[in-house]
């Protein structure tokens, strides 16, 4: 296991570098170390330890594994016409003969994108094994805090122009990113200073109180407030409104724990706030404007809008196909475009275009039940409930910014959540008090 502890706090302080080099090589290292990885854990992990990772892991890993049930029958041969895309449709009725085609466009791109979620799923899994140890999961837990404050630092830097690759076509796909991971780091950090002063109050020796409070606190809001400049420097009010969504999901956590309610309490105080925040998208969007994947994407072109909005208009509930969406948007981008490297305008929008609107209102409401099943720990656990918080204020910021941005699709982003989720589902349950781990 320590092997497997070295290997993940490794790969997570990788994630600023992997920010400017989001490509298929990267993608098919990230695969292989996966792999490698969950090799060593299956012939590492302790068989108590292995009962406690399958009992905190297992739903969340079934609900995660379905859109990859999705994106396989994708790859399936179906007759044109039925579920297939209007592209085979079109070519079924230029060759005047029946196809037998797959709802993808690119079974290859297909292929490489069904890998590439497969390999994020083993890392969280991976994760959560390593903390399930409560020692190497505040490790691994400010190690992620660490890499959102250097990608913040690499956001700040955007806006003073002080990288070349600015400057190049690619620069968006790291922006964008950047912002994802300043958004998670707000989050991160307001917890830990929560988790900083809740350990200080109930620790019995405070003979050093420079080092265990004043030094830890003072780090934490330095970085927290990094973090929020460099969003606030963006100038993008829909990072900051995904930000303000994640700190309120930690917030409701703290405050009903601190006054004695329970998640009944919780889950009624979330609906209010889910009723105020549905009330202020609705005054701040034009439903005839574009499709709601789109409504509320940050700094795109309209020729970009505009464009994405007409594929998910034309390409049907089935989808293009997972990871097609640079193939098919040259399809119906116009010719004299100068977007080199076309990114989605939104994840969301990525999402309604590949794999069909339907199967982005469900992976919606997978997100919602993964969040759930993260955030339980907030009110089941003593004094390590801050990861569960933690864990469930991030994915509710990225579910929000997911409709605003194409940023979390960015391989270390993608990354920095797969872990932080595993994170959050291993310290969920106390394993003190699971069956499964004295066996």
């Amino acid at each position: 296991m320590l092997v497997a502890h070295h290997a993940i706090i490794a790969l997570v302080a990788l994630t600023p570098f992997l920010l400017f080099f989001d490509n298929t090589l990267v993608g098919g290292l990230v695969e292989l170390y996966a792999a490698i990885m969950l090799a060593i854990l299956a012939v590492s992990i302790r068989p108590g330890e292995a009962g406690h990772w399958m009992k905190t892991t297992r739903r969340a890993a079934l609900l995660a594994a379905l859109p990859l049930v999705w994106v396989a029958i994708q790859l399936l041969p179906i007759p044109s016409g039925g579920v297939s895309g209007s592209i085979w449709q079109t070519a079924s009725a230029a060759l005047d003969t029946k196809l037998l085609s797959s709802i993808t466009i690119d079974p290859g791109i297909t292929i490489l994108s069904l890998c590439r979620y497969a390999s994020l799923i083993v890392v969280g899994l991976i994760a959560s094994a390593v903390a399930i140890e409560r020692a190497q999961t505040e490790r691994l837990f400010f190690a992620i805090g660490g890499a959102t404050l250097v990608i913040a630092l690499v956001a700040i830097t955007f806006q003073f122009n002080a990288f070349p690759i600015i400057n190049l076509p690619n620069a968006e796909p790291v922006r964008t990113g950047a912002i994802a991971g300043c958004i998670d780091g707000i989050v991160l950090f307001a917890t830990i200073a929560i988790m900083v002063v809740e350990r200080h109050g109930t620790r019995r020796n405070r003979q050093d109180y420079w080092r265990q409070f004043v030094l830890p606190l003072g780090g934490a809001l330095v970085s927290l407030a990094i973090c929020s400049f460099a969003i606030l420097m963006i100038a993008s009010s829909q990072a900051i409104f995904a930000a303000i969504c994640g700190l309120l999901a930690v917030g409701i956590v703290q405050f009903v724990r601190r006054i004695g309610l329970g998640r009944r309490a919780a889950l009624a105080m979330a609906g209010v706030a889910i009723a105020g925040a549905a009330a202020i998208v609705a005054t701040k969007s034009d439903p005839a404007a574009a499709d709601f994947s789109i409504r509320f994407a940050s700094n795109v072109s309209a020729d970009l809008v505009a464009v994405a909005n007409r594929i998910i208009g034309e390409v049907g509930l089935a989808g293009s196909g997972a990871g097609t969406f640079e193939a098919i948007y040259r399809l119906y981008a116009p010719q004299d475009t100068t977007l080199i490297l076309p990114m989605a305008p939104t994840a969301a929008a990525q999402i309604a275009i590949e794999l069909g609107r339907p199967a982005l209102w469900a992976i919606v409401a997978i997100a919602i039940a993964l969040i759930l099943l993260c955030g339980r720990g907030g009110f089941d656990r003593g004094r390590d409930f801050f990861y569960s918080t933690a864990g469930a204020g991030v994915g509710v910021a990225t579910l929000v910014w997911g409709f605003c941005s194409s940023g979390i699709n960015n391989i270390a982003v993608s990354i920095l959540l797969a872990v932080t989720l595993g994170l959050t589902l291993a310290q969920s349950v106390s394993r003190t008090l699971d069956p499964a781990f004295r066996r």
